[in-house]
């Protein structure tokens, strides 16, 4: 939650003297951390009528609609008040043909209504820890979320962002787009355009040019909000353990290491944190898997949920099982290496391809033994 949102006064909010956008306007975003008091959050400045959206044991929404304000329907007059914010109240008083208060009463005028309907925002509560969020609706951007919904409408959220696989959609741009595999410039060129990705929104989350330890290590806001998103069906989180390999080939100087996540609502692996590294020792291994886990320091995980988290699959390099025990050791506080490595899963793929490697090399296994790797693990 902390790490998904983050507080954004937009243009033409007025705020109170404790900061607090007492009349948020366009994409407001406003976050209550936990032990932090703001007197006026959950309120607003203008009339209003709300409802209760989700009420479980956890949580608690709020949502909240301007009701417009009343004014004189005499130009000059500057007359304006609150609307009242019973059920039909509003039709009823201006039922009565209500002489406008003006001109300290005045004014010929009469009261008319100027109906809101694009100002909108919501409140979210976390019931156990005292986190709130204040979201306030761009109708801009309300608009064309309308749009992207009429073409396509049969997509879910998730898939209208990045596209579907199979179905119609229209992916965005892949995070790799910037610069391909070598882009006829060589593989560094990557370093190149290095500050250029930042700019962009591929935020550099990690650098470190101690021998040893040469690496960037890249992330974009999507990224981070996939890996630490909730999902609608008891409010969890992902628990479908990552999966980080190296690719070998797309640089022409260093390697890139992926780790991965599976969407369920597309269908595919993405990535969630991706990494050049110089070399593959477990030095290497070790501050990429620690940039991992730190991110699961949070206070809205739990230790429980922070040890799911880091469950990971890696392949049969020795030094990649040895860099996600020291970084898990080292990020957690666990003593017990034995412990940490109990998070490490193997992957099927990975170890016969290994099996392959050895029997292929003359030197470890004679060619009339082959045979007896053929038939599997025993």
């Amino acid at each position: 939650m902390d790490r998904e949102f983050t507080t954004y006064i937009d243009h033409g909010c007025v705020l109170d003297r404790q900061g607090y956008p007492l009349y948020p306007n366009g994409s407001t975003t406003f976050v209550r951390c936990p032990g932090n008091e703001y007197h006026n959050f959950g309120a607003v400045g203008f009339s209003k009528k709300s409802s209760n959206g989700t009420n479980s044991d956890k949580w608690k929404n709020i949502r909240i609609c301007c009701l417009g304000v009343f004014r004189c329907d005499q130009e000059g007059c500057e007359y304006s008040g609150p609307p009242p914010t019973g059920v039909g109240k509003i039709e009823e008083h201006l039922a009565n043909n209500p002489k406008c208060p003006g001109l300290t009463g005045r004014c010929p005028g009469k009261v008319i209504w100027d109906s809101c309907l694009d100002t909108q925002c919501r409140f979210d509560y976390h019931k156990k820890t005292g986190w709130g969020l204040l979201r306030h609706q761009d109708p801009l951007a309300k608009k064309d979320l309308t749009e992207t919904v009429t073409k396509n409408p049969k997509a879910s959220a998730l898939q209208l962002k990045i596209g579907n696989a199979t179905g119609p959609g229209h992916p965005s741009n892949s995070v790799m787009e910037p610069g391909s595999s070598k882009d006829g410039d060589g593989g560094d060129r990557f370093m190149d355009v290095l500050f250029e990705w930042q700019l962009n929104g591929f935020e550099i989350i990690s650098i470190l040019c101690k021998r040893g330890h040469e690496h960037f290590t890249f992330q974009t806001n999507w990224m981070s909000q996939r890996l630490l998103d909730r999902g609608e069906a008891g409010n969890t989180l992902y628990s479908g353990g990552l999966i980080s390999d190296v690719t070998y080939q797309f640089f022409n100087s260093g390697y890139l290491l992926t780790t991965s996540m599976y969407c369920d609502d597309i269908g595919r692996w993405i990535p969630v944190q991706l990494s050049w590294i110089q070399g593959l020792s477990e030095s290497y291994y070790k501050v990429h898997f620690s940039v991992l886990f730190r991110q699961f320091l949070i206070p809205s995980l739990l230790q429980h949920e922070r040890e799911n988290m880091a469950r990971s699959i890696v392949d049969f390099s020795k030094a990649q099982q040895r860099g996600f025990v020291a970084a898990y050791m080292e990020v957690f506080g666990e003593s017990d290496p034995n412990e940490a490595l109990r998070k490490l899963k193997g992957c099927r793929e990975h170890f016969w391809q290994s099996i392959t490697r050895v029997k292929r090399n003359p030197a470890v296994i004679m060619a009339d033994k082959q045979h007896t790797l053929s038939a599997g693990p025993v």
